[in-house]
């Protein structure tokens, strides 16, 4: 079974590795993982409850759930679409995530795969639209590599969309 970990705050984290707890199973990929909000005025995070975690595949909407009092969220993915993973709520900048799942070799499809996906959050800036962009370009994107039969992140796409994040608070908080 693999799992990825992701964190995605205002700047994006590479993968943090492999972890152990939640279970896969062979019918579908497994999405998993915490919503926080970032404060940005010290850096502190805190669960986001009530976030709408929306999950599109070829333009259409397939589900949308939201994370629980601890930030958790848990959907079901099948292998062999792409799917751009929206996470939202009133009050507070979007942010996506691009996951290519077409080409999930036939191990990882047998055992299962897991993607744990934390993302944070930030509280819109009242009067700033520098942040629309993030309903445009994901925060990241990931495809599954079936020589290493783990999921890829593209952590240059990421390092520039964070280098706009970064412009965009600077700008912001003008």
């Amino acid at each position: 079974m693999k799992q990825l970990t992701m964190i995605f705050a205002l700047l994006a984290a590479p993968p943090l590795g492999l972890l152990a707890q939640p279970t896969a199973d062979s019918q579908n990929v497994r999405l998993t993982g915490r919503v926080t909000e970032l404060t940005l005025a010290d850096s502190s995070e805190v669960f986001l409850a009530g976030a709408q975690i929306e999950i599109w595949s070829s333009g259409e909407l397939l589900s949308t759930i939201e994370s629980n009092a601890k930030g958790r969220y848990d959907s079901r993915l099948s292998f062999f679409k792409s799917y751009v993973v929206k996470y939202k709520r009133d009050g507070y900048v979007m942010k996506m995530v691009e996951i290519d799942a077409t080409d999930f070799a036939k191990q990882s499809r047998d055992r299962g795969f897991i993607i744990e996906l934390d993302m944070t959050l930030f509280r819109m800036y009242p009067g700033c639209k520098k942040f629309e962009f993030l309903g445009e370009i994901p925060i990241a994107k990931a495809s599954y590599n079936k020589r290493e039969g783990t999921l890829v992140w593209d952590n240059s796409h990421t390092s520039r969309v964070n280098e706009r994040i970064r412009v965009a608070v600077a700008e912001c908080r003008k």
